[in-house]
């Protein structure tokens, strides 16, 4: 379900300081990516699936209007973590949540403060070797992780979820390589641990701390939705510039 829009390429500078189990969505049956059940057939049982704002979308720079916000803060969201993390098979992603003090984000296109609330992945599927849910003029990459945060000033992610400014997603895009990521071992080699829908396991305190260097540079803004159903028109998307390399054999470990 990709769709063309105009963009906000932000050339202000970051600064480094699975929705579906959270949120009251629709059973997982009742859609899917197959061609019976696919993005083409959402908007059959899911109106707001039809709107005029959807994500994904395709990124093209030339069609953007370039404008200078505040620097975005993550603040938190490198940090290593007494408690670890915890990462959960949900049938559909890959989410890992953060132990302790929540992060928080800041500034840039947000008008309020945004409490982190957890991150998730996007895989290619059915053989698939690109899972990217945004492309760059055309461009898939391996991946796409998703950090999502709902705004402060509503009680948790599920009530943000019913208002405009509900939710800030940043969008991490992964390009494959030939050698495997050291920074990325910690995480990946757990996810044998999670084979089994529905199952968890804990990570190291570190695991995370790769973000930083990722967390920093231009990136691509706009007010769209979430990516599957009920596909809420409530989401502004960061989608950040920088990409991060994983290898392939690590992104085999998320075919499960």
């Amino acid at each position: 379900m990709l769709a063309r829009t105009f963009l906000i390429v932000v050339l202000a500078k970051l600064t480094s300081a699975c929705i579906e189990e959270l949120l009251d969505r629709p059973d997982a049956s009742e859609y899917g990516y197959t061609v019976f059940n696919g993005p083409a057939t959402w908007g059959e049982k899911f109106k707001m699936c039809n709107g005029y704002r959807q994500s994904p979308v395709e990124l093209d720079k030339e069609e953007c209007h370039k404008m200078r916000f505040p620097k975005i803060n993550f603040l938190g969201h490198a940090d290593e973590r007494d408690g670890g993390f915890r990462i959960h098979n949900t049938f559909q992603s890959v989410s890992v949540e953060f132990s302790g003090e929540q992060p928080v984000l800041q500034g840039g296109p947000l008008g309020s403060n945004f409490t982190f609330s957890q991150m998730h992945f996007h895989w290619g599927r059915y053989g698939a070797t690109k899972g990217s849910e945004h492309q760059i003029k055309d461009l898939e990459h391996a991946m796409e992780a998703h950090l999502v945060h709902f705004n402060s000033k509503y009680a948790d992610l599920r009530q943000a979820a019913e208002h405009w400014d509900g939710l800030a997603i940043i969008s991490l895009l992964f390009t494959e390589t030939k050698e495997d990521s050291e920074e990325l071992s910690p995480l990946v080699r757990r996810l044998k641990r999670i084979r089994r829908g529905d199952s968890y396991a804990l990570v190291e305190s570190g695991a995370m701390t790769w973000l930083e260097k990722y967390l920093d540079g231009r990136y691509l803004t706009y007010w769209g939705s979430l990516t599957t159903p009920p596909c809420n028109e409530v989401v502004t998307w960061i989608v950040l510039e920088n990409t991060v390399e994983i290898g392939w054999r690590q992104v085999s470990h998320f075919l499960f």
